[in-house]
């Protein structure tokens, strides 16, 4: 009887393991999300804005900046800079990572070592300056007009402050400069030629 018992159990289990699922369907897989940084070092904001912009998903992005957040094109023939704060920078990157005229956003980046020297009156104590340069930036609209970009970026980096509810242990970009003077142009002519980050971030707002 007892043995009976147990060969009716073992019965029961190996039939639910071979038999139990055989027409269950199959969980669907999950699509490969984007692994971010976690943004301890400065080098991790600089792939996590490469990652935002190639995934075009703008709140990435806008962890990598601080509150007081400053964008800044400098041109030596230009004789007034133009600058972005935080909510024209976010507005019009928005406006760039959404736009429909955007098939593909193809973007690899050169970092320097950085630099730790800078103390500025007003900078922060730990402020850390990295140039980047772009290996590949090229914006492919659905039109067949390809931008590239060219144009050296100085980064400003500062620490979380805890006064403020930032996480000390992390990085942020507080401020950002493009040098316009290493542009270049684009592959088919434009009334307004987008051929720096800058312009990026105005010309898609409507």
């Amino acid at each position: 009887m007892k043995r009976d018992h147990l060969l009716s159990v073992l019965g029961l289990f190996l039939g639910c393991v071979f038999g139990c699922d055989a027409d269950a369907p199959t969980p669907p897989q999950l699509p490969n999300e984007p692994v971010y940084h976690q943004p301890t070092a400065p080098e991790s904001l600089i792939a996590n804005l490469e990652l935002s912009h190639t995934q075009r998903q703008l709140g990435p992005y806008l962890q990598l900046l601080g509150p007081e957040f400053r964008f800044q094109l400098w041109s030596e023939s230009e004789e007034e800079l133009s600058i972005l704060d935080r909510n024209r920078d976010s507005t019009g990157t928005q406006a760039f990572l959404a736009s429909p005229q955007i098939s593909k956003i193809r973007i690899e980046l050169i970092t320097q070592a950085p630099d730790t020297t800078i103390n500025f009156p007003g900078t922060p104590l730990d402020t850390l300056k990295m140039q980047v340069t772009p290996r590949v930036f090229e914006v492919s609209q659905t039109d067949g007009v390809t931008w590239a970009i060219a144009t050296q970026q100085v980064f400003f980096f500062r620490k979380g402050l805890a006064s403020q509810g930032e996480n000390p242990n992390h990085w942020l970009i507080y401020f950002w400069v493009e040098l316009k003077n290493a542009s270049r142009a684009a592959s088919a002519p434009t009334p307004v030629q987008p051929n720096t980050w800058f312009t990026m971030k105005t010309f898609y707002v409507t």
